[in-house]
């Protein structure tokens, strides 16, 4: 018998790397198949296989259910950042740079009185994200990377 936090602890790592293991699983035919068929259609029929048997998995092992990539998206980004601090200022971690929302075609900062980051974001966790068209052209891993 075990003290309840670490049984749960065990439960969760047992979950993560059974999830792990069949995202390899996964992706390592997906792959296979991107890379062997280089038709315009095919790779986006590959990537909404791959979502779809992605979420059929975290289904299983009972992640809340989202709508990120449902639909996809013509944009290259699904939103802007801007991260800013001042001129000349290090902070020790980027969970103290400011944030800011921006648009395509920038940050609305003055440069001149700020360091800006200008961050076009390919996808993000909100529950509603769409395939981003640069997404869409990822290499498998790193579209595996992506929260879903």
């Amino acid at each position: 018998m075990c003290p309840f936090r670490k049984c749960v602890y065990n439960e969760r790592v047992h979950s993560i790397r059974l999830f792990l293991l069949t995202l390899v699983l996964v992706a390592l035919p997906a792959g296979r198949a991107a890379a062997a068929d280089t038709s315009a259609d095919s790779g986006t029929t590959d990537r909404k296989d791959l979502v779809n048997a992605v979420k059929r998995l975290e289904k299983k092992l009972g992640f809340r259910r989202t709508k990120n990539f449902h639909k996809e998206s013509a944009e290259s980004a699904v939103a802007y950042r801007c991260y800013y601090t001042g001129k000349l200022e290090l902070p020790d971690s980027y969970e103290k740079l400011q944030l800011l929302q921006g648009t395509k075609t920038g940050c609305p900062l003055d440069t001149k009185k700020y360091d800006v980051f200008f961050y076009p974001l390919e996808a993000a966790g909100s529950g509603k994200t769409p395939v981003s068209a640069s997404l869409e052209h990822e290499s498998v891993e790193r579209f595996l990377v992506v929260p879903r």
